[in-house]
């Protein structure tokens, strides 16, 4: 019904353009203001109509949306009460399949173990392996950190390209298991063993799981700090090795 009074407007509004343009050829004021009063009420009442049936059409959309979402709730409510059939008849304990497994590694410090680390890690840096905890800043914006803490170390708890643990009976510990990391197995280097207190633990979970995955983090090294006339300065210390090994439920 609105389209087709939409349509019938159309005749009276060719009507009016015509007369306007009559009136300006005629030169006859009454004629032309007339013309112009006419042509600007068909333009409303044709805006009106548009508006409306825009309107009509939005409610329709929104109504069939509703319906749809509607639709779906229904099915997701079949769904869950599906789910809860079936938990209802399988009721049983979930078992934990991984186990994980940190500790320090000790011996860092002895028989050049850190002077080779250091070579290694100055050979990653080269490389841009590592995200540096100083890089890019100024020595304002470092001074500022270190007015919160004491140091700032250059490598702190990034991860080495890749770290074993092999089984490495010596005269201190019958049981002692020793920490690799490098690039690869090839070039690969001792870097010390798992504290005896922890390598009893490892060893206790072993009996039914097994390795899946061996993580080495390194912190330490070079460092930032504040002297005493408030400068920032370079200081170094050893690097520090902590592993992250993922076990699996044999």
């Amino acid at each position: 019904m609105k389209k087709l009074m939409f349509g019938l407007l159309l005749l009276p509004t060719g009507l009016a353009i015509f007369l306007l343009l009559l009136a300006t050829y005629k030169s006859d004021l009454q004629v032309l203001l007339f013309s112009i009063t006419i042509f600007l009420m068909l333009i409303a009442i044709e805006i009106l109509l548009f508006e409306s049936i825009i309107k009509s059409k939005k409610r329709k959309g929104e109504k069939k949306y509703l319906n749809k979402t509607s639709d779906i709730e229904d099915e997701l409510k079949q769904v869950e009460i599906s789910n809860t059939d079936i938990d209802n008849e399988f009721d049983y304990e979930i078992t934990p399949k991984f186990e994980f497994f940190s500790t320090s590694v000790s011996g860092v410090k002895y028989d050049g173990r850190n002077r080779r680390l250091r070579n290694y890690v100055e050979k990653l840096k080269f490389e841009n392996y590592f995200f540096f905890s100083y890089d890019g800043l100024s020595d304002e914006e470092l001074t500022e950190k270190l007015k919160q803490k004491d140091k700032i170390w250059e490598i702190n708890e990034e991860f080495l390209p890749w770290a074993e643990i092999k089984f490495e009976p010596n005269k201190y510990d019958e049981k002692a298991i020793a920490v690799y990391v490098g690039e690869n197995e090839s070039e690969a280097f001792k870097v010390g063993y798992i504290p005896k207190r922890n390598n009893r633990r490892l060893l206790h979970l072993l009996e039914d799981h097994k390795f899946v995955d061996v993580g080495a983090k390194i912190s330490g090294g070079t460092f930032k700090t504040l002297s005493q006339t408030g400068d920032v300065c370079f200081s170094e210390s050893p690097y520090r090795l902590e592993l992250n090994i993922t076990l699996k439920l044999k």
